[in-house]
């Protein structure tokens, strides 16, 4: 979980993942998603990417995985990620905003349970190696 965007050849990383489980076994994946999003703070913490949901959905495919379930999360931190990352080009979260996030989230999140979100700051994903 949210080591894909670190690896510059995450291609290989997810078909060397494919070949470590055992058939029928599972693999969950969590990336941050759209290029849009990129920002100082991504590369402050040496992100190599944001992912299109698409491309690392046909990424898996690629490899011989099959997704069971893939679900956008966090709507207001992207809004945050955004501003914060992009428009303001901070390179860190400071910790006030840490605070603000932490006290909203309990009384947004909980929609994201009801209803999924069109945009994000991650995408969570569950895989299934086929059996052979």
């Amino acid at each position: 979980m949210n080591v894909l965007e670190h690896i510059d050849d995450d291609t290989r990383a997810i078909h060397n993942m494919y070949k470590l489980l055992r058939p029928d076994g599972y693999l969950i994946v969590l990336v941050p998603v759209y290029p849009m999003l990129y920002g100082s703070i991504d590369h402050a913490i040496r992100h190599y990417r944001r992912y299109i949901p698409k491309e690392i959905l046909a990424k898996l495919n690629r490899a011989g995985f099959r997704v069971i379930m893939k679900r956008k999360l966090n709507f207001f931190g992207a809004i945050g990620w955004w501003i914060s990352g992009k428009l303001l080009r901070r390179a860190i979260v400071s910790k006030r905003r840490i605070i603000l996030f932490n006290r909203i989230a309990p009384w947004v999140l909980p929609l994201e349970d009801i209803l999924e979100p069109p945009i994000g700051t991650s995408i969570l994903i569950v895989a299934k190696k086929q059996a052979v």
